[in-house]
């Protein structure tokens, strides 16, 4: 029986549900890699839940984490990714996530994952201690259930916008970029006597 609180400031029919009464966790022990990274592409990735996501690739056939999507959850950053791709990880302080039933769409709660704020500057193991903890909330029907199209409904709109986002930050990028070798170009100029004529060089 799923928990529910009814919060002022939600939509109507949308109420809080406490992380641990949605997600399940598993130990990602039986998924660790045990040979050598590799740094060649290979299909199945190594995997950490820090910035650096993909730490590599390997070669093992054995114990790679197939029942997906999944979230992963750094224990001790509280850092997550989510995955929909096979994989493996690097070490064991992490814990892999998933829905408990089938009217949890486990995007919709990554997204509301992102926005949790913890205080992560003490040395120790998360999920358990602090995140299961937290709520989540999800629009319900008269009838008391999950609505599950709602929260897909939901996802592709953010994603929508998070596609859009992308595209002007690439756009960016690549303007940064053209305004990095425009300056470098400027500065040869200078010194290659092209922007301003010296005595010396006009001789």
């Amino acid at each position: 029986m799923i928990k529910q609180t009814q919060t002022k400031q939600l939509p109507k029919g949308w109420k809080e549900i406490p992380l641990s009464e949605v997600l399940d966790y598993e130990q990602p022990n039986s998924y660790i890699v045990h040979s050598e990274i590799l740094e060649e592409k290979t299909p199945v990735p190594v995997l950490t839940a820090n910035k650096g996501f993909i730490r590599g690739y390997t070669n093992e056939k054995e114990g790679i984490y197939k029942n997906l999507p999944a979230i992963i959850f750094d224990d001790f950053t509280t850092n997550i990714k989510y995955v929909d791709f096979p994989f493996k990880v690097k070490s064991s302080a992490m814990k892999i996530l998933k829905s408990k039933n089938n009217l949890i769409n486990l995007k919709f709660v990554f997204y509301q994952m992102l926005l949790k704020e913890v205080n992560s500057t003490t040395h120790k193991r998360y999920y358990l201690s602090a995140y299961q903890k937290l709520k989540v909330i999800f629009p319900f029907d008269e009838k008391g259930n999950i609505i599950l199209k709602e929260q897909e409904k939901i996802v592709q709109e953010i994603e929508s916008k998070l596609s859009i986002l992308k595209n002007i930050e690439d756009t960016f990028k690549k303007s940064l970029n053209k305004s990095k070798l425009l300056k470098k170009s400027i500065l040869k100029s200078a010194f290659e006597g092209k922007l301003v004529k010296t005595e010396e060089m006009q001789k």
